[in-house]
């Protein structure tokens, strides 16, 4: 079973998000930038779920910059931006910075299902 990292650090979106993925996933979760910089030496996930406001002094953008930059996770390991930022241009912005989808919330399962199985065919 394919790994999907989580990283999001409101509860109940972790719970929602995990109940969507459970049955096709393994869904492993991190609330924090640095929660997240331990969890990704410990697993191969085949993609990650970043929010961007992490409430921490990192925030989803420049964890990804650190994740590609000290080669944390592998170069083809497609990065989804799932985001309250939902302003025009936001998507843009998130795909310029390197993510390789964006989500805004709030989502519905099939939009969530179809950007996954999108990154996943890559």
């Amino acid at each position: 079973m394919d790994t999907v990292f989580l990283i999001e650090d409101n509860p109940q979106t972790c719970l929602l998000l995990d109940r969507l993925l459970r049955d096709s996933f393994e869904v492993v979760i991190a609330k924090t930038p640095a929660e997240a910089l331990e969890k990704v030496e410990q697993i191969v996930p085949a993609l990650i779920l970043m929010d961007i406001d992490l409430n921490a002094r990192r925030n989803g953008t420049e964890l990804l910059k650190t994740f590609r930059e000290e080669q944390k996770i592998d170069e083809t390991v497609p990065v989804m931006a799932l985001t309250a930022y939902a302003l025009p241009g936001d998507r843009e912005r998130f795909l310029d910075s390197g993510f390789d989808s964006y989500v805004s919330k709030p989502f519905t399962r099939e939009i969530l299902m179809k950007e996954i199985d999108a990154l996943l065919e890559d």
